[in-house]
């Protein structure tokens, strides 16, 4: 029997606030330590999610729910019929829901502290709101929805819960946007620990402990959101990967797939606008 392939899909619900959609089919891929840079609020359709995360692994079955943080350092394992949708939300949205919420109660300091959440009622919300997006795209009442929703599971958290992820210090908030900014360069470990001042052996032990990932994969993972962008025009691959810095297609293919578990082309071809 000739295996299905792996298919993800992005809809861009709401450029304004940050919130995407994420359809993922079959994804086997070994994701190694990672972060995102968004909040992650996902549901497992079909197979099981293993999530490891402060050397604690959390298998996530059929039907319940996953959440991760912006900078929550983290690798994951799928089973071969894996299948899941997943709601990406800014931080900026999630930092006005907070608000919002502390504006009721002040002596209250909402955060995520949950990874793995095993709550029917929940479960089926989300699952809602994916029905909803899918029929429908992006609508005031899906916002709603979503709100809604994101100020429930702030409402499940403990009320003296502390943030998991802490805020990077500046020289390496600093670095982060130098890699960002010069994404599509050419740039050697000796460059980047050059603009923060510091020999490249230390500017590598410090970067990587303090954000869990080196500086390489760091930039990778910038290098792909953008290659995401991209592969929604009709720009040739290799084009793609010479804008991007990578050395070539083949290290970009190699790359994105790793990352995002599917290839380029057939991101593309879920994903072309």
């Amino acid at each position: 029997m000739v295996k299905e392939s792996s298919e993800l899909r992005i809809l861009t619900l709401s450029e304004e606030l940050g919130i995407e959609a994420i359809f993922g089919k079959r994804i086997r891929n070994t994701f190694q330590r990672h972060i995102h840079s968004t909040y992650l609020f996902g549901l497992v359709e079909k197979g099981v999610r293993h999530i490891t995360c402060d050397d604690r692994t959390y298998s996530v079955a059929e039907q319940e729910l996953f959440m991760l943080q912006p900078a929550q350092v983290h690798a994951c394992t799928c089973s071969e019929d894996h299948c899941y949708s997943i709601l990406s939300v800014s931080p900026e949205l999630i930092e006005t829901l907070r608000a919002q919420k502390l504006e009721k109660n002040r002596n209250l300091h909402p955060c995520f502290t949950q990874i793995h959440y095993k709550d029917a009622k929940l479960s089926q919300q989300l699952q809602d709101i994916f029905t909803l997006i899918t029929k429908q795209g992006m609508s005031d009442h899906a916002l709603t929805l979503i709100q809604t929703y994101i100020s429930t599971l702030l409402q499940h958290e403990p009320h003296t819960a502390q943030e998991v992820v802490p805020s990077p210090e500046p020289i390496v908030k600093n670095t982060c946007a130098f890699l960002k900014k010069n994404h599509a360069e050419k740039l050697p470990l000796s460059a980047v620990a050059e603009q923060a001042c510091l020999s490249p052996f230390h500017f590598q032990r410090l970067f990587t402990k303090r954000m869990g990932i080196s500086p390489s994969d760091y930039l990778q993972a910038h290098r792909v959101a953008e290659a995401r962008q991209l592969l929604q025009k009709d720009i040739p691959l290799s084009d793609v990967s010479v804008s991007l810095g990578f050395y070539d297609q083949s290290h970009f293919s190699r790359i994105f797939r790793k990352m995002m578990g599917v290839s380029p082309g057939a991101y593309r071809k879920t994903n072309s606008k």
